[in-house]
Parts: C-alpha cells; sequence; structure tokens
C-alpha cells in the first residue's frame, strides 16, 4: 500500500516509468497483485505507466505470464554468466541456467519485450562470458548490457583491478 501511496504521488509529479526492483521482486508476496495496482495508474497525459521489473529470473517461467497479463511491460534479468556450468557454479543453483533460460523464452513468448540481460563483468569471476553473451543475444533475442561493477557496500573488499573495462569488451567483441 506504502508502494502503491508513493507511486501515486510520483505519477502525479510525471513520472512515467516504474522499475520494480530489489533483492528478488518475484519472491515478494502479492508482486502480481502490485503490477495490477501500478498498471491502473495513468501518467500526465493519460497513458498507461511504462511498468518494468528486475529479477534473478528464476521465479520467470511461472510469473512471466501472470505479470504480463497484471500489466507488466518489461523484464530485465541478471545474469552473471551464459555457461551452464559457471551459471550453477556462481549461482550454487543446480539447472539454474535451464530455468532461467526458460523463463527468458517465456517472457518473449508473452510479449514482456525487449528482454534485457544485465551482466556485471569481474575479471577472474566472469570476464571470459563477454563472447558469449553476445551470441547468447543473438541467438535468444535479447539485448545484454555489460553493467560496470560499482562497490556500494562501504566494507566490501575490491580493487579497480577487478573491473573489466568497456574498452576490454570491445576488443574482445570485435577481436
Amino acid at each position: 500500500a506504502e508502494y502503491l501511496r508513493m507511486t501515486r504521488i510520483l505519477v502525479g509529479q510525471g513520472i512515467e516509468k516504474v522499475r520494480i526492483t530489489g533483492d528478488e521482486p518475484l519472491l515478494r508476496n502479492g508482486v502480481v497483485e502490485l503490477v495490477k495496482d501500478l498498471a491502473k495508474l495513468r501518467t500526465l497525459d493519460g497513458h498507461n505507466l511504462d511498468l518494468a521489473i528486475t529479477t534473478n529470473g528464476h521465479l520467470l517461467p511461472d510469473l512471466a505470464e501472470p505479470l504480463k497479463n497484471a500489466g507488466l511491460s518489461r523484464v530485465t534479468v541478471s545474469m552473471d554468466a551464459v555457461d551452464p556450468a559457471k551459471f550453477a557454479r556462481i549461482t550454487r543453483v543446480a539447472n539454474g541456467y535451464d530455468n532461467v533460460l526458460a523463463g527468458i523464452r517465456e517472457a518473449r513468448r508473452v510479449g514482456l519485450a525487449p528482454v534485457k540481460v544485465n551482466c556485471v563483468l569481474l575479471r577472474g569471476f566472469n570476464e571470459d562470458q563477454i563472447v558469449e553473451f553476445a551470441r547468447f543475444s543473438r541467438e535468444e533475442k535479447v539485448i545484454v548490457r555489460f553493467i560496470e561493477f560499482m562497490p556500494l557496500e562501504e566494507d566490501r573488499v575490491w580493487s579497480p583491478q577487478v573491473v573489466v573495462t568497456m574498452d576490454e569488451i570491445l576488443e574482445q567483441l570485435n577481436g
């Protein structure tokens, strides 16, 4: 109820796009109902809101269609690898890759388009996935976005050496 009240105020100020994110929003009780309530709001010029969600995709196979029917416009899936074995090692979820892939395909099937896939690249972690993500983008007809690593927690140990730069990404893709 509080999210809806806050969103109603922001839409009244001219906001036209709303993204549901944070932790894993598909685990949230009532996420379909929240989307349904948000979909009732209208922009200042009377149009539907552009409603999007960012998810890890694990629950997407079952929720893509209900979310679309509730009024969701688009979906973004966060993935760190498109190699099934590497995906399992990173997420510690057996068969997780196949499930997330099924969710991406289901999202496309029901019209949550364009489906976007975000990948944070880290040296020594998943930088070997750059070309594979490009291939995945073409084969699955999704938009892959490489997101630069940003340490947001003060106590997280990191160094600039773990960051994979855009120049390095382009060099691999053009090589």
